[in-house]
């Protein structure tokens, strides 16, 4: 029984190996673990809950595009610069800057503390996770805040059960019209900027959600 054996060609063989060089340099790291995020959404996931309980590190723009791509929306633990516990997204850019700095936009919350007194009626508008609900609740405002997003909601409401306060909470967003409207989610780099018209990093995903004048209220 015969061996049927293959010509071989070094030219050519150099040839494809050159060609397959170039191609493997041109797929960047990068690239390769955005596209395992797209495709593997459930195992990107896993790998960065696991990278979410590691020490706080300084994590890169490509480990915030993959948790972008497979919505991987970790809940971790914070604390603001007044001792108040919070419940935050890791990642998010509003709760990384609260996990390393105590606080978001400080300056603001310094004012905020200057002016808000004890009994003030106090209306947080978009109120996110409650870093200025939590602030103005805990210097003694009577706290009215709103928040469209179911899961930003869920997470604000948990957040003043945390600390214990007496928050009025409306599942709702605050507009120039009253009624039903669409919302526009956002990614997990930046929930915040979820509004009724497409954010920069909109998430495909939308709600229909209450909307009311602040007059009406």
């Amino acid at each position: 029984m015969g061996v049927t054996r293959q010509s071989s060609n070094p030219l050519k063989s150099l040839y494809f190996l050159q060609r397959f060089r170039g191609a493997a340099r041109r797929v960047q790291p990068a690239n390769l673990c955005l596209y395992t995020a797209k495709v593997a959404p459930g195992m990107t996931r896993a790998c960065l809950r696991l990278l979410a309980k590691l020490p706080m590190l300084e994590h890169g723009p490509v480990v915030r595009q993959m948790a972008a791509v497979s919505d991987c929306r970790i809940i971790v633990d914070a604390k603001l610069g007044n001792g108040m516990p919070m419940k935050v997204f890791w990642l998010d850019l509003v709760s990384e800057s609260i996990r390393r700095n105590g606080f978001f936009e400080r300056g603001t919350v310094e004012l905020l503390r200057q002016l808000v007194r004890p009994g003030q009626v106090f209306i947080d508008a978009g109120a996110q996770l409650g870093q200025y609900t939590l602030v103005a609740a805990g210097l003694g405002a009577t706290v009215h805040a709103f928040e469209p997003n179911p899961a930003t909601f869920s997470m604000l409401e948990r957040n003043i059960h945390l600390n214990q306060l007496e928050v009025i909470l409306n599942p709702a967003a605050l507009s120039d019209r009253s009624g039903m409207i669409t919302l526009y989610d956002s990614t997990v780099d930046n929930i915040g900027s979820a509004s009724l018209r497409p954010p920069y990093n909109y998430s495909g995903a939308t709600h229909q959600v209450h909307c009311m004048t602040l007059d009406e209220y």
